[in-house]
């Protein structure tokens, strides 16, 4: 059984920025395997800096979308991204060193900070621009291009 699974419930409805997200619980389920399975630093340390790595390639793509779509709360959400980032990075660290930390609580962490974060930031971040499209369609008598995620 997958340690976190992708619901219907999680897609902001930007096509590219689900795939990211599933993407990234993919990278967790792997890190998550490597640590239950006892895989030695080496691997352990491959898939988190993988995560990281694709982490911050996922967080700048998703700011692109929305500040192309004019998303006011971009500070913050930036902020958070900012957070996860180095939540990962203390991750590593805690995994290669292994000092006083149990590995399953951190990736348990990692999950849940990103669920939430989905499910909060993201959709609220998404809803807006749904919102202001819709707007503008009916300012415009529903003439306007669609704008596209």
């Amino acid at each position: 059984m997958a340690f976190v699974s992708w619901k219907e419930e999680y897609a902001v409805g930007a096509g590219t920025v689900d795939e990211q997200h599933q993407q990234l619980f993919s990278l967790l389920n792997r890190l998550d395997g490597h640590i239950r399975g006892g895989s030695p630093k080496l691997d352990v340390d491959r898939v988190v800096s993988e995560l990281e790595r694709y982490t911050k390639f996922h967080f700048s793509a998703e700011e692109r979308v929305l500040k192309g779509m004019g998303v006011a709360e971009m500070l913050e959400h930036k902020k958070q991204h900012s957070y996860f980032v180095t939540e990962i990075a203390k991750t590593r660290h805690a995994l290669l060193e292994r000092k006083h930390v149990e590995p399953r609580n951190l990736v348990v962490f990692l999950r849940d900070w990103l669920v939430d974060h989905i499910l909060d930031v993201d959709k609220q971040a998404f809803r807006s621009i749904a919102a202001t499209r819709t707007a503008r369609q009916s300012r415009d008598g529903g003439t306007a291009p669609p704008h596209h995620l």
